[in-house]
């Protein structure tokens, strides 16, 4: 039987935490990256490095003002 590409979203592995789950998540990422690399702008370069990702989201990550960990 084949399965229909395209349509829909698999549900598995899908986790779905709590608001205050993910605040308590976002802040805990950017204590331990501000304490690992500071709160300059080469804090900001030095996690676009290790991760890859765009300077916008190492700054998300930096304040804890939103979860990107799709972007991890």
């Amino acid at each position: 039987m084949r399965i229909k590409m395209g349509t829909v979203v698999p549900k598995k592995g899908t986790i779905v935490r709590p608001e205050a789950a993910q605040a308590r998540y976002r802040e805990a990422v950017a204590a331990a990256l501000r304490a690992e690399l500071g709160q300059t702008h080469q804090a900001i370069k030095t996690a676009m490095r290790w991760t890859g990702a765009s300077e916008r989201a190492a700054q998300y990550w930096l304040s804890g003002e939103r979860d990107q960990a799709a972007s991890i």
